[in-house]
């Protein structure tokens, strides 16, 4: 049984956590996902506490609801690039999968220099996460598919060993900027959502990868990026309690690197209108800023409409512009250069580069001012632009 359309993929990821998130003797729990769909409502989770970054945010997974765990690299020339993605949703919550009875299922994407790319995946028998501190492990048995974390997330393995799939290997990243959630960084009591309903917890914003994987007889290497986020209810990175598509009309996400600086944009309009952004930006593994106040980001497609239609142009090239606060104001074009994913007109993944600098507040001392005023131009990871 075919489990992914064509409209999914998957990317590897490297992770890194920050120091403040350790602890001596962090607590372990087991959670147990069964490959049945729950029956009746179920509760997700959107206020963070003190542990458990990693852990899963819903009580079950029934027919509108998901989560899932994410992780990708990509080369520094764009040409290779990997996803894993571990689920917990069919397909009438997270309508890029084709199955709607197996809850558990895993998937790896990938692309080769030579443009050679495709999507493997299945479902498992059942799926076990463990949490420890912030960070977790999970075994999706029967696929041949786990990930391991460091409980202050400052590393990650991803493992495939499929003979069925005819892969095998590994993606490990380290960390270099501290994880956080849409409105703030890590800590008990953060507002979780992204938008209504819709959660994200993202536990690498970036880092440092290297890929390892034979795929079907070819031998896929590189060190690259590395990003690792959870969804539960919105495109790559979340978790929900009802339908994905059901408070989204337009979706744009991303990260990239501007010289010393680790940035993450997410931006999501509802059918209402309504625009619902998260802003990150990181230096020397220190948040410059994480908030998801309206006035945070403003993300805007180059050279096509706003608010976008399932017939507009994607042509992958974004202007982004952040507040920092008194740090100043954040000015950012990212480029297309290679196209990683195309599911048609409604899902679209990149890699290419990014071009930006900081302004400066009046006032501020020039020796607080290090890269202020400077041109970055820097590999970005991936974005994504999503129309219904």
């Amino acid at each position: 049984m075919k489990l992914f359309s064509p409209l999914v993929s998957a990317l590897t990821v490297s992770a890194h956590v920050p120091p403040n998130l350790s602890r001596r003797d962090p607590p372990t729990t087991t959670k147990t996902i069964p490959v049945q769909l729950a029956t009746g409502n179920i509760i997700a989770e959107f206020i963070s506490s003190a542990h458990g970054l990693e852990a899963p945010k819903l009580s079950a997974a029934n027919s509108t609801s998901y989560d899932w765990w994410y992780f990708h690299a990509a080369s520094p020339d764009f040409q290779s690039a990997v996803a894993i993605v571990f689920f917990t949703a069919v397909n009438t919550a997270f309508p890029l999968l084709s199955s709607s009875i197996d809850v558990t299922s895993s998937a790896i994407s990938y692309r080769f220099p030579n443009g050679t790319n495709n999507i493997i995946g299945g479902p498992a028998n059942i799926a076990v996460v463990k949490t420890k501190g912030q960070g977790g492990s999970g075994d999706w048995n029967g696929t041949g598919m786990s990930w391991t974390g460091k409980p202050d997330l400052s590393a990650f393995t991803v493992e495939i060993d499929n003979d069925a799939f005819g892969v095998k290997g590994k993606l490990k990243m380290e960390s270099t900027a501290p994880a956080h959630y849409p409105c703030g960084p890590v800590r008990p009591g953060q507002n979780m959502q992204l938008a209504p309903r819709i959660g994200w917890a993202n536990a690498v914003p970036d880092g440092d990868g290297e890929i390892y994987f034979n795929i079907r007889g070819s031998r896929l290497r590189f060190k690259g990026s590395a990003y690792h986020d959870m969804p539960r209810l919105s495109p790559l990175w979340n978790w929900g309690d009802r339908r994905w598509y059901a408070d989204k009309v337009y979706e744009s996400w991303g990260h990239a690197r501007l010289g010393p600086y680790s940035i993450v944009w997410f931006s999501i309009l509802s059918p209402g209108g309504t625009e619902s952004v998260s802003a990150y930006v990181a230096k020397h593994n220190r948040i410059v800023t994480s908030s998801c106040a309206p006035t945070s980001l403003v993300v805007r497609p180059l050279n096509a409409p706003y608010p976008p239609t399932i017939a507009s142009p994607k042509n992958g090239d974004f202007s982004i512009v952040m507040d920092l606060g008194d740090a100043g104001v954040l000015r950012a074009n990212v480029t297309r250069v290679t196209t990683v994913i195309s599911g048609g007109p409604a899902y679209k993944r990149w890699a290419g580069t990014a071009v930006g600098k900081i302004e400066r507040r009046r006032g501020r001392r020039e020796e607080e001012d290090e890269g202020i005023d400077k041109v970055f131009r820097e590999r970005m990871g991936m974005q994504v632009g999503v129309g219904f």
